[in-house]
């Protein structure tokens, strides 16, 4: 008899606290389950990567503890795009028309995201 894989524990992460210096959260107690979805949603600087780096094992966390359950699978990460010399002042709409960006993708990204200036942009709003 197979086993019910939606119920199997993927992450668990008991009183966990990350962050540089200090605290960015409340200890966070979760578990993840197998064939689920995590959103990690929040503002910039709120954390989100340094979760992820921290889920990682690229930081320590400042308090707690988390425990990856995978077996033989892997975790990838797509980091965000970082480019210290990215500071020529086009709007991102002006830069899908230097590369003819078609229509249907165009429609895919909110219009005031497409007014923005590039130098202003987030890393996860350059990465879109």
């Amino acid at each position: 008899m197979r086993k019910n894989m939606s119920n199997e524990i993927l992450l668990e992460c008991k009183s966990m606290a990350i962050g540089y210096t200090y605290a960015l959260n409340r200890k966070l107690d979760f578990v993840l389950n197998q064939k689920k979805i995590l959103l990690i949603k929040g503002k910039n600087g709120s954390g989100k990567s340094t979760l992820i780096k921290t889920l990682l094992g690229k930081m320590s966390p400042i308090t707690g503890s988390y425990k990856w359950k995978t077996g033989d699978e892997t975790i990838s990460y797509l980091p965000q795009i970082t480019n210290p010399n990215s500071s020529f002042s086009y709007t991102i709409n002006e830069i899908l028309d230097l590369y003819s960006t078609k229509k249907e993708l165009r429609r895919s990204l909110p219009q005031s995201l497409q007014s923005k200036k590039w130098i202003n942009c987030s890393g996860g709003e350059k990465q879109k």
